[in-house]
């Protein structure tokens, strides 16, 4: 009888620690696999850069002047009837842009981030109007507006998925603080008095926006991320004031110190006794700048 204890008792022995040393091999295993595994979107910084195309969204027809921003118009020979037009929305804040960003995530699904956003090429819009009855004359007319290079700060929040099968889905929400809002005006006009033309820079006054994106990042590398995402933007600007920087008669330049007043200015209220004379404040207009666009490039860990 102690033989038999003796025996079932150093079976026991050895299944528990044959047990014990199988469970203690497969843990080694699982730690050794988890060294190799990179240590991606855990509390790190990160950096990001991006290049992408903005169409337009929510954009408007007509713009400071009251003239489309964007299209053609023609009036017959006595400037009353329209014999054809075609206007188009513009939004001041499309075409080729790129981005750059700076990030950090406090853990594997939340971050902050901090962007700023650039138009590398903005779009250029322009009006054309035969036979408008200006000053009771009647006139051809071009005018040519095109942001004057963009910049944005955007602060936002983000939000990421765990990594599957390389990929991981993000989602992006943050405030639009514009930089820079000038726009480049260009304008031409043609009567039987004569020719003249002149250029400006508006300025507007600041107004707050907000962005958004959706997109996939792929894990090309422990610490490299290509990711493709769509975006918008939504932003609206009054509107401050209008600086002459070149004007001309009959292809004559004439000097600004020989001009009463090249600055104008517009706000959202006011009186002036004489609103046509250009001296005094002038009904404002919101200048758009929202977009809707995508945008690819890549992530970097810090």
């Amino acid at each position: 009888m102690k033989k038999l204890l003796t025996i079932l008792l150093a079976c026991s022995s050895y299944t528990v620690f044959a047990q014990h040393a199988e469970f203690a091999r497969v843990s080694n295993s699982h730690s050794r696999n988890r060294e190799k595994q990179p240590l991606t979107d855990v509390t790190t910084w990160y950096g990001r850069v991006g290049l992408g195309y903005a169409f337009t969204q929510a954009g408007q027809v007509n713009s400071l002047y009251g003239i489309p921003y964007s299209g053609n118009v023609s009036y017959d020979n006595t400037g009353a009837t329209i014999n054809s037009f075609s206007y188009k929305k513009a939004s001041l804040n499309t075409g080729v842009n790129a981005s750059l960003a700076m990030g950090r995530m406090f853990g594997p699904h939340i971050g902050l981030e901090l962007a700023a956003q650039f138009d590398v090429a903005p779009t250029k819009y322009t009006f054309n109007g035969h036979n408008l009855t200006l000053g009771g004359n009647l006139s051809d007319l071009t005018i040519t507006q095109q942001a004057k290079s963009p910049i944005f700060l955007i602060p936002a929040a983000v939000f990421q998925t765990q990594v599957a099968n390389k990929l991981q889905a993000y989602a992006r929400l943050g405030l639009v603080l514009p930089i820079n809002t000038k726009v480049n005006v260009s304008v031409n006009n043609t009567d039987p008095t004569g020719n003249y033309a002149y250029t400006a820079v508006q300025s507007s006054s600041f107004s707050l926006g907000f962005n958004g994106a959706l997109g996939l990042k792929y894990e090309a590398a422990a610490n490299l991320k290509i990711f493709a995402e769509f975006n918008v933007m939504s932003l609206s600007a009054y509107t401050k004031k209008e600086e002459l920087k070149s004007y001309s008669e009959n292809g004559q330049p004439i000097p600004l110190g020989q001009i009463s007043s090249t600055t104008t200015t517009y706000t959202l209220s006011g009186s002036n006794s004489n609103p046509n004379n250009g001296t005094g404040p002038q009904a404002t207009s919101s200048t758009p700048f929202s977009n809707a666009g995508f945008m690819i490039g890549i992530t970097m860990r810090l």
